[in-house]
């Protein structure tokens, strides 16, 4: 962009303020439009119109479509017809275009008045001449312009209904017949940005529909996860205090556990783990105590087994058969099946029996 680019836009937007006057809040111009059109009359003479429908033409060809900067182009051509026969733009058709943007913005009344003005200008006057300062306020009107009127009511008709691509191509055979139409060339670029930002909508549209495609399938496949795993986790055998049930139980949550390494589920499941090994611990513990003290009293009882084997055993050699006797059975009962010394016990036991069954 050339040093100047900024000179210009403050220019042309020093002329828009000159022709349509201070903006309210709304951004809507707040001036009368018959009011603007005599200001545009009185204070401009020709060649200061001139130079400024120039800039507003640059402007709005090198620009996207600006409401105000047509706006005050129309205000300029109806207090200076002349101007836009010599650029060859259709006062009704831009003056139509304009009243269908001010309507957009809620502005209907300033659009009828618009219209209103347009119509009785070029009814009282065909060539809609106010000032006649100018050798060009006559100019003949270009060839095969029925021929025009008629494209341009085609290119009108397709992009009411949305036909862009024919719409252009009926306003660049107007273009083909009348290379001065800078105003069909302004429409035909307003039409290809509508539709390049038509087609920048639709591909936001596909790929906002994409992306709510890919986020609905995601949520289907945790859901259905979900699902799963829940059900397997309450398909697990549940507990009944002792220890086997528990074990069973803890293995199957540590496999669920380990095949899914998150589910929303899956804090609770950690909460039993941790239940379930604490309880098993006691368990385990409590049972090795039981186990402990078992050995601890059979080695006891094998040692009082010893003591009476022994002392049976001596009463025995001394004679003392009846004394003797009461000790060895004593050690038999203190003893379990596995004690080594039991069978020679036994015997001894058996043999003093029947000594003492002889000796009565």
């Amino acid at each position: 962009m050339s040093a100047q680019a900024p000179e210009k836009n403050l220019f042309v937007d020093d002329v828009v303020t000159a022709l349509t006057g201070p903006v309210d809040a709304r951004g809507h111009a707040t001036s009368a439009l018959k009011d603007q059109m005599r200001r545009a009359a009185d204070e401009f003479d020709q060649r200061t119109a001139e130079a400024f429908a120039r800039a507003l033409l640059e402007s709005l060809c090198a620009e996207e479509i600006d409401l105000r900067r047509l706006e005050a182009l129309l205000i300029l051509g109806l207090a200076h017809p002349t101007i836009l026969d010599r650029h060859r733009i259709s006062l009704r058709t831009e003056g139509q275009r304009l009243a269908t943007m001010l309507e957009n913005q809620g502005q209907v009344e300033r659009a009828r008045c618009l219209l209103e003005t347009i119509n009785a200008r070029a009814g009282s006057d065909d060539s809609l001449v106010v000032d006649t300062g100018s050798d060009d306020a006559s100019q003949p009107k270009p060839k095969n312009q029925e021929q025009i009127d008629v494209l341009l009511r085609r290119a009108d008709e397709c992009a009411s209904r949305g036909k862009t691509a024919d719409a252009i191509h009926w306003l660049q055979e107007v273009v083909l017949i009348d290379r001065n139409r800078r105003d069909v060339a302004r429409m035909i670029r307003d039409l290809r940005w509508q539709g390049n930002e038509r087609k920048a909508r639709n591909v936001r549209r596909l790929k906002i529909a994409g992306l709510i495609l890919v986020i609905g399938g995601l949520v289907a496949g945790i859901t259905a996860r979900e699902t799963q795993i829940a059900q397997q986790y309450q398909g697990v055998s549940p507990e009944t205090g002792d220890l086997v049930s528990l074990r069973e139980r803890l293995e199957a949550i540590d496999g669920i556990v380990g095949a899914n390494h998150f589910w929303f589920g899956m804090s609770g499941a950690l909460r039993e783990q941790s239940r379930l090994r604490r309880e098993i611990s006691t368990l385990e513990r409590q049972a090795a105590e039981v186990a402990h003290e078992a050995t601890i009293a059979r080695g006891q009882k094998i040692e009082l087994a010893d003591l009476a084997m022994s002392r049976g055993l001596l009463l025995a050699q001394q004679g003392h058969f009846e004394q003797a006797l009461t000790d060895l059975r004593q050690a038999l009962a203190l003893s379990d099946k596995n004690w080594s010394e039991r069978a020679k016990i036994q015997a001894n036991v058996e043999a003093i029996e029947a000594w003492m069954k002889k000796s009565k």
